[in-house]
């Protein structure tokens, strides 16, 4: 994610993957997949689930986002890359 001056605000590191990270403002999130079944992904500090992105219905594209301490702007970036990820996943799965 980057600002109106183009500078890089938010990375996302090792999507799709269990464990991936999303960096901001000098500080590390780390996400954990719940399971290959289940489309949600938990927001983890000190080994504790502390906010989740998941989807709302198998066959919806609806997420729901309880991100707590996060900015609102992250908040955003996070859900989206998510949901990237779930439909790169799905276009994956379809024509595999």
């Amino acid at each position: 994610m980057t600002d109106e001056a183009s500078m890089i605000v938010a990375t996302a590191d090792r999507v799709g993957r269990k464990r991936w990270t999303v960096e901001a403002s000098g500080r590390t999130y780390r996400f954990q997949r719940v399971s290959w079944w289940r489309s949600e992904e938990l927001l983890v500090a000190d080994g504790r689930p502390v906010g989740s992105v998941r989807r709302v219905s198998r066959w919806r594209s609806d997420a729901v986002a309880d991100l707590p301490d996060l900015p609102l702007p992250l908040q955003v970036f996070v859900v989206v890359v998510v949901m990237t990820m779930w439909d790169a996943q799905a276009a994956a799965a379809a024509g595999g």
